[in-house]
């Protein structure tokens, strides 16, 4: 029963696209108030120039609200204007498309769109063109002649492609998912989708997030992917709730409603389906309130229920008795009697189908025929109608035939468009089977070798056992300068460690202030130079971290460390060091992250920057032309553990099986000394960090094609949601008390970078001096010349510059705790700009102290229950908070008791409690402990919900 629908819910969705597709062009949806007021305009006006303005505003104001009306003040100007090349024409243009594709006459609808491709290529318009040819390919589509939708569907997307626009390559990406379902392609059309979601992702635009979010849905439906079609629906609905767009929720609620029918989820299923008719009725739609009485009739005789079914298609017969209805109702009828066959109902079907006289000509889908023919011959099967049974079996078998046919071609079109790629596949395949045929052969070539040393040994154990003696005191000796060797190494070790360290704090001093000077230097040779000096102390810590890296690999156990890390950020900020690197040999370097990789992650983030750093390194040194690709994918993940695959190619000089073992083992090869780089470590750095982790580099390289390095790594999925910038700088001002000035630069420049305006001082005299000023977050120095931490904060506390929401940052170089109740969190001396990122993150996520609740919630909640469930509900809500209360006294808590909370708080409405619980209940999981200054917030917080609670109960209990 939904796939029989699901194109007419396709094509409901897509009457709306081309209105949300204009962003950029086309203005916002005027109010009632606007619209009146133009019509007394109109009404009044006498000047001819001034009629054409209101008469195109007009056309754009009511085309969603009355596409007919828009058409009349469409038509009307043209009439009055003989101008067909202004601005005005295009805007008239666009609205007529617009309506005729509303109102369901995409032929029209072309036309147009063809008479808007003209003017656009006359006047060379990109954009105009863009939006021409989509619309072409669109129409096409709905009118079923997919085969020519797809090369105006392709040339639109090679302008967008061209342009390098995310707005227009997320439009016609919807587009074209659309043309691949009319291909049966479903795959290519939920990739192309995906891709699609992830571009709006990255934006605000939560109106195209729920569109392509219901066009997976739709698609991973058809795919017979039911529990992935469900949890697209949901987050749909979810988006379009939010947006509170009333006229598209009953189709929302119809999408979630069909994906979880074929789950034999009916109780879940029949109330979405309920909800949907009472949205469609709010905005008074037939259609949507009668394919939702469909989906509940069929509900109806599942659970054998048949006057209630018969019922609703009566609602429906009274719903689309007008003429305009006529064909929906011919197509709901014909849905009905499918279902009462279905269901071995066939004499009510048999007297209805003669009720309705029914024809083929009343059916110019093929799909539509096809059920007609099939319904006509069970009918006419159960009134003995043999001959008319079998003229109509004969019918079902050619549309049958015919439906087969056109599938084919346009599954042969799907397979031509993917040609390129199978060569491509094709022969890297048999690159692969030449290698593994030499590999082979080197192989036999070893044994035979190892077969004629056989015998040579034997010969020589005699002479080897007269040497035995002799042997044995070498060894003593040899072990011996080995533990020699092993106290030098740690020396060494040591030493480098020290050294190294000393040297990265200077660096980063170094870095900050360049960073500051570039922007004052007009000079563009002197701002290369600067550049330069950067990339040279990138490059620099870069060496440095691999010499220490290989330091401690050779001391002892690498021990990673668990960071939050958001993998689109971290590929970012390696685009943006090593792209220019890159640019200056002329290759490209793209980074990307699968689609079905979780956002925010547990892993280290300094080892995976230096893996992926002396990789992309490599890959630029030897590569002259071509480009760079980074690639993060999904291997498999289990509850919240899960194995990542990181591809680095290239384009490059390309490797042999000899050269690749040479590079793991750090030697130096031909091409190093050829290109001048470097000494090698950064591979054998790789390779040892990843066999700690228990992994290891797979090198895959033919010589003259490029080379592609790969490492799989295994980390957990975060429970904190990543902080947006605007979270994590919600007043975008930030006060640093440091008085180090090297120290204070790097991180006035790192935190200005970040968003926040910074203030900075340098003592508690500066403190004393600075202007009235309200600061969310503070950096404070543990030990100032004149002050300590304390003493700065309880003199911001007395000229009243921070309050109850600010966040103290304690910057200090000592190993002690510090035991400060206001400090939020520490950041250790030297920092990196990676860690102080990551610690805004987290803080950001603490909820603000107002409100500490959502009072729509609580109304909810205490409205609906009389006054004996109230003081129940009120004696488990103050038991639940006396057990949290007594779980922070405990020196290690319960993370269960937190996680319990999360829900029933966040049900009564206490929003900022669940959400403490969820950072504690993390806490527990990661450091068996919790942090002083979360356990302090949480206590602060249940305090004030606890006197909130009460009341609040005591306030209901008197009404």
């Amino acid at each position: 029963m939904s796939v029989k629908s699901l194109f007419f819910w396709l094509n409901l969705l897509l009457l709306l696209l081309p209105v949300m597709a204009q962003s950029q062009q086309q203005v916002e949806v005027a109010t009632a108030a606007e619209r009146q007021q133009l019509l007394q305009q109109l009404a009044k006006s006498t000047d001819p120039s001034q009629r054409l303005t209101l008469l195109v505003r007009l056309t754009e104001v009511f085309v969603t609200q009355d596409p007919t009306l828009s058409l009349s003040y469409a038509t009307e100007w043209l009439e009055l204007s003989t101008d067909r090349e202004s601005a005005d024409y295009h805007r008239v243009l666009l609205q007529q498309t617009t309506a005729f594709m509303l109102l369901g006459n995409y032929q029209q609808a072309y036309q147009t769109s063809l008479e808007t491709e003209r003017l656009a290529r006359l006047q060379n318009d990109t954009r105009q063109l863009f939006n021409a040819l989509r619309r072409q390919a669109d129409n096409l589509n709905r009118l079923g002649q997919t085969d020519k939708a797809l090369p105006k569907a392709l040339e639109a997307m090679q302008i967008a492609i061209d342009a390098n626009n995310a707005v227009p390559l997320q439009i016609i990406r919807y587009d074209l998912a659309f043309i691949y379902l009319n291909l049966y392609a479903y795959p290519q059309a939920i990739q192309i989708a995906s891709d699609g979601l992830n571009l709006a992702m990255t934006g605000d635009d939560s109106n195209r997030q729920a569109n392509f979010l219901h066009l997976l849905a739709e698609a991973s439906r058809l795919y017979k992917q039911y529990q992935a079609a469900e949890d697209f629906a949901r987050k749909a609905l979810e988006l379009r709730l939010s947006r509170q767009e009333q006229a598209l929720v009953a189709l929302y609620h119809l999408s979630l409603a069909r994906s979880l029918l074929p789950q034999r989820k009916y109780q879940e299923s029949e109330q979405q389906l309920q909800l949907a008719l009472l949205a469609a009725q709010q905005v008074n739609n037939s259609i949507e309130q009668a394919d939702a009485l469909q989906s509940l009739a069929w509900l109806d005789l599942y659970f054998g229920r048949v006057d209630q079914a018969n019922s609703r298609y009566q609602q429906i017969t009274r719903l689309l008795q007008t003429e305009e209805h006529q064909a929906s109702f011919r197509r709901f009828s014909l849905l009905h009697l499918s279902d009462l066959l279905e269901f071995s109902l066939e004499q009510q079907a048999s007297a209805l189908y003669k009720k309705l006289a029914l024809h083929e000509f009343h059916f110019t889908e093929p799909q539509q025929l096809l059920d007609y023919w099939q319904v006509t011959a069970q009918v006419a099967n159960f009134n003995q109608q043999y001959q008319q049974a079998y003229k109509a079996l004969e019918q079902v078998r050619q549309l049958q035939q015919s439906l087969f046919d056109d599938k084919t071609h346009k599954q042969a079109l799907v397979i031509a468009s993917e040609q390129h790629k199978s060569l491509l596949e094709r022969d890297l395949q048999q690159a692969s089977q030449q290698h593994q045929l030499d590999k082979l052969t080197h192989q036999h070539q070893k044994n035979m070798l190892i077969l004629f040393s056989v015998g040579a040994c034997l010969a020589l154990a005699l002479l080897l056992s007269l040497f035995y003696h002799k042997s044995r005191r070498n060894r003593l000796l040899l072990q011996k300068q080995q533990e020699m060797a092993q106290q030098k190494i740690a020396v060494k070790n040591e030493f480098i460690a020290t050294l190294g360290h000393e040297i990265r704090t200077p660096l980063q001093g170094i870095d900050a202030v360049l960073a500051q000077v570039l922007p004052e230097v007009e000079q563009q040779s002197s701002r290369q130079k600067i550049q330069l000096a950067r990339r040279s102390v990138w490059s620099l810590d870069n060496i440095i971290n691999n010499i220490l890296t290989t330091s401690r690999l050779d001391y002892g156990v690498y021990q990673p460390v668990d960071q939050q890390v958001v993998l689109a950020e971290l590929l970012g900020r390696l685009h943006d060091l090593l792209e220019p690197l890159a640019s200056n040999k002329g290759l490209k370097l793209s980074c990307s992250v699968a689609s079905n990789v979780p956002g925010l992650l547990l892993l280290d983030e300094n080892l995976l920057t230096q893996l992926l750093t002396n990789l992309i390194s490599n890959a630029v040194k030897y590569t002259k032309q071509g480009e760079i690709e980074v690639r993060v994918e999904l291997l498999n993940q289990t509850d919240s553990s899960l194995q990542l695959l990181f591809k680095v190619r290239d384009t490059g000089v390309g490797l042999t099986t000899i050269q690749i073992s040479q590079l793991l083992r750090g030697e130096r090869l031909n091409q190093q000394r050829t290109l001048q780089a470097g000494p090698g470590l950064g591979m054998l750095v790789c390779q040892k960090l990843l066999q700690q982790l228990g992994s290891a580099l797979d090198i895959q390289s033919v010589p003259g094609l490029g080379t592609e390095v790969s490492f799989s790594l295994k980390c957990q999925v975060s429970a904190l949601l990543p902080a947006t910038p605007s979270a994590a700088t919600e007043q975008h001002h930030a006060l640093v008390v440091e008085d180090d000035e090297l120290c204070r630069v790097s991180l006035e420049q790192v935190l200005t970078e970040l968003g926040f305006v910074v203030t900075t001082a340098s003592s508690l005299q500066q403190v004393k001096q600075l202007p009235q000023q309200l600061w969310s977050w503070v950096f404070l120095d543990g030990q100032l010349e004149d002050a300590d931490a304390l003493q700065s904060i309880q003199q911001l506390e007395q000229q009243h510059q921070v309050d109850e929401q600010s966040r103290f940052i304690l910057v200090t170089g000592s190993a002690q705790n510090h035991t400060i109740p206001a400090i939020s969190a520490l950041l250790s001396k030297p920092w990196r700009r990676e860690q102080l990122q990551a610690l805004i993150a987290q803080l950001a996520q603490l909820p603000p102290l107002k409100p500490l609740y959502q009072i729509d919630y609580l109304q909810q909640a205490l409205l609906a229950l009389n006054t004996e469930q109230r003081q129940k509900l009120k004696a488990n809500v103050q038991q639940q908070l006396a057990t949290l209360q007594h779980e922070l006294t405990e020196a290690t808590p319960d993370p269960k008791v937190f996680h319990r909370l999360i829900g029933s708080m966040g049900q009564l409405g206490l929003m900022r409690l669940s959400q403490l619980c969820r950072l504690m209940e993390q806490q527990l999981h990661q450091h068996k402990k919790p942090e002083p200054w979360l356990n302090n917030q949480l206590q602060q917080c249940l305090q004030q919900s606890q006197q909130a609670l009460t009341l609040l109960f005591e306030r209901y209990n008197q009404q």
